[in-house]
């Protein structure tokens, strides 16, 4: 099993919630995460940004 997750973040840069994807691992090879990973990261940047984080790629990859 494999899984994928990046924070939801207010505002004030503080974590509130998490998304994530997980699958068993023959269907989440290496190559496949990387490519699960960037979509988990963007919807996570973009349900943050609707929470009033400004600039939530920044913060999110401190």
């Amino acid at each position: 099993m494999r899984c994928l997750a990046s924070p939801i973040i207010n505002l004030y840069g503080e974590a509130v919630a998490g998304i994530s994807v997980s699958g068993p691992t023959h269907r989440m090879a290496p190559e496949r995460s990387a490519a699960v990973g960037t979509l988990v990261g963007d919807a996570a940047i973009a349900i943050s940004r609707g929470l009033g984080a400004g600039n939530a790629r920044s913060r999110l990859k401190e």
